[in-house]
C-alpha cells in the first residue's frame, strides 16, 4: 500500500508524494498511540545525519536570507527524509520479503502515475520519464522470482532483455543499471553461491562487474554514432555527446559548475533553491556553446541535478555529510553482497545500483526522495542480514 501510494502527489509547501504522506502519518501515529521502537545503530546514525542536514540548511537559509517559501521547501525535504527513514525502517522490519513487496508497490505506482497525469502535462520522453523505470522494475521482480526458484540461468534474461530495450529507446542510465544487475548475477552463477568469499575476492568481483558495465559504454557510443540503433539515437548521440567529456558527463553541466559553487561557500552553502546569475550563465554557455546572454526565462538556479551536489551547494559540507555516508554504505553494501552471494537477488542489486546513480546524477526531488529513502533502508536490511549470517556461521562447530 505504501509503495502504491507513490502514484499520486500533493501540493503542501512543495510537492509531496502519497508515500511520504502515509509515512509521515504512520510515524505520527506511532508517536501518539504506540511505543515507537528504537531503530538500530546504523539507522540511528543516518537519521542523526539527516537531522544535521536539516539544522545546517536552516542556518544556511538564515545567513543567505533565502526566500521563506524556498527555505520551507528545503527544510521540509531534509525533515521528510528523516521521518521516512524511520518510518520505512519500522515498516520493513529488516525483512527482505517486505523489501520485495514495497518494491513491487513502487513499480505498480510508477506505471499508474502517468495514466493519472493531468491532461496536457508533458512527460517529455514517455519512456525515460514515464514507463521505462517501472517496466524495468517489473523485469527485476520477474528475475527475482526466477532466481528464488533456482532457475538462475533464466533469471538472467529479464535484466538483459530490458537493458537492450532501454538502449534502443534511449534510456542509457537505466540500461547500464540493468546490465550491472545482469553481470553481478552472472558472476554469482559462475563463481557459486554457497561460500563466503574473502574481502579481496569481493573487491575483485565488484570491480570486474563494474568493468564489464564500463566496457559496454564505448560499444554503445560506436553503435549509436554509426546509426545501428536507429536514426533517432544517432541524432541524439551526436547532439548530446562530445569527445571532451564523453558519454557519462556530456550534457551534465552540473558536474562542471556545482563544485565551483560549493567551493565558493563550502561551510554554509548558498541556501535552499539558490539562484546565481553567474552560474546560470556558465550553464547556458556550456549547454549551448554560445557566449551570448541568456534568453528571458532561463532558470537562474545553480545547477546541481544530484542528491550529493544539491546538498553541498545549498547547505554546505554539513548537509552533504548525509550523502557521503550513504555513498560509503553503498560501497560497503556492494562488497557485502559479493562476499555473501547467497544474499544476492536482482531486486536488491537493482535498488543499490539505482541509488548509486541517483546520489551522483539525479536531483533529490519528488519520486526520487521516496526511492532514495527506500533504497537506503534496503541497504540497512542487507547489512543486517549479512551480520546475522556471519554470526550464525561463527556459531557453527568447526570440522576437525
Amino acid at each position: 500500500m505504501t509503495g502504491i501510494a507513490s502514484l499520486t502527489d500533493f501540493q503542501i509547501v512543495g510537492r509531496i508524494m502519497g508515500t511520504e504522506v502515509l509515512g509521515i502519518l504512520f510515524v505520527l501515529g506511532l508517536a501518539m498511540f504506540g511505543r515507537p521502537p528504537m531503530p538500530d545503530r546504523l539507522t540511528t546514525r543516518l537519521i542523526g545525519l539527516a537531522l544535521l542536514w536539516l539544522v545546517a540548511q536552516f542556518v544556511s537559509d538564515l545567513v543567505n536570507q533565502s526566500r521563506w517559501d524556498n527555505s520551507l521547501r528545503g527544510l521540509a525535504r531534509a525533515g521528510a527524509t528523516m521521518i521516512m527513514l524511520y518510518g520505512l525502517h519500522v515498516m520493513l522490519g529488516n525483512r527482505v520479503r517486505r523489501v520485495h513487496v514495497m518494491f513491487l508497490g513502487l513499480a505498480i505506482g510508477g506505471c499508474v502515475a502517468p495514466l493519472l497525469a493531468q491532461e496536457g502535462e508533458d512527460f517529455g520522453d514517455p519512456w525515460k520519464f514515464g514507463y521505462g523505470t517501472p517496466v524495468t522494475m517489473f523485469c527485476m521482480v520477474a528475475a527475482t522470482w526466477l532466481w528464488r526458484l533456482r532457475l538462475r540461468s533464466l533469471a538472467l534474461l529479464p535484466p538483459l532483455l530490458i537493458a537492450l530495450v532501454n538502449i534502443f529507446l534511449g534510456y542509457r542510465s537505466m540500461a547500464g543499471i540493468a546490465l550491472a544487475v545482469f553481470f553481478i548475477q552472472m558472476l554469482v552463477i559462475i563463481f557459486g553461491t554457497l561460500h563466503v568469499v574473502t574481502g579481496r575476492q569481493a573487491l575483485f568481483l565488484s570491480l570486474l562487474a563494474g568493468g564489464l558495465v564500463g566496457g559496454i559504454i564505448p560499444l554503445y557510443g560506436v553503435a549509436a554514432e554509426a546509426g545501428w540503433l536507429g536514426e533517432g539515437q544517432q541524432e541524439r548521440y551526436l547532439e548530446q555527446v562530445n569527445d571532451q567529456y564523453g558519454i557519462l558527463l556530456s550534457g551534465r553541466t552540473e558536474w562542471r559548475i556545482a563544485p565551483l559553487a560549493f567551493l565558493e561557500k563550502p561551510l554554509l552553502g548558498h541556501g535552499s533553491w539558490a539562484e546565481d546569475e553567474r552560474y546560470a550563465q556558465m550553464s547556458w554557455e556550456i549547454f549551448t556553446g554560445s557566449t551570448e546572454a541568456m534568453p528571458p526565462g532561463f532558470s537562474m538556479l545553480i545547477p546541481s541535478h544530484s542528491h550529493l551536489l544539491g546538498a553541498l551547494v545549498e547547505g554546505g559540507i554539513l548537509s552533504g555529510l548525509f550523502w557521503f555516508m550513504v555513498l560509503f554504505l553503498l560501497g560497503h553494501s556492494v562488497i557485502t553482497l559479493v562476499r555473501h552471494p547467497i544474499l544476492i537477488d536482482p531486486i536488491i542489486s537493482f535498488v543499490l545500483f539505482c541509488l548509486g546513480w541517483a546520489v551522483l546524477f539525479s536531483p533529490y526531488g519528488l519520486g526520487n526522495r521516496v526511492f532514495a529513502c527506500f533504497a537506503i533502508i534496503t541497504m540497512t536490511v542487507l547489512l543486517q542480514q549479512a551480520r546475522q549470517l556471519e554470526q550464525s556461521s561463527a556459531r557453527l562447530p568447526r570440522v576437525p
